[in-house]
C-alpha cells in the first residue's frame, strides 16, 4: 500500500460502503481526510486501512469523519499530518 498511493482512495470508499452496511452506520470519509492516509506506514498494509475504516465506523457518532477523527485515531496533534510531517 504505501508504494500504491492512489489505492488508498478506492480502497477507503470500498470498505466504508462494506462496513457502513454490514453496521447499518452510514459514514463518509471527507476528501481532505486522504493526505493524512498518505503519509501512513501502514505495516499491516490494506489489513491495516480496513481496520481504520472499521473501527472509525464503529467509534465515530457523526456521519462524517473528518481529519481530526483520523488524526485522533492514530495520534496525532492538529495541523500534523501524519509522523510529524
Amino acid at each position: 500500500l504505501r508504494d500504491r498511493l492512489d489505492d488508498i482512495e478506492p480502497l477507503v470508499r470500498h470498505f466504508t460502503g462494506v462496513y457502513s452496511k454490514n453496521l447499518k452506520r452510514k459514514r463518509y470519509f471527507r476528501s481532505d481526510t486522504l493526505p493524512i492516509l498518505h503519509v501512513q506506514t501502514w505495516p499491516g498494509n490494506v489489513r491495516d486501512l480496513e481496520n481504520m475504516v472499521a473501527d472509525l465506523i464503529v467509534d465515530v457518532e457523526d456521519e462524517i469523519i473528518t481529519p481530526e477523527h483520523v488524526r485522533k485515531y492514530f495520534g496525532l496533534s492538529a495541523g500534523i499530518a501524519a509522523h510529524g510531517e
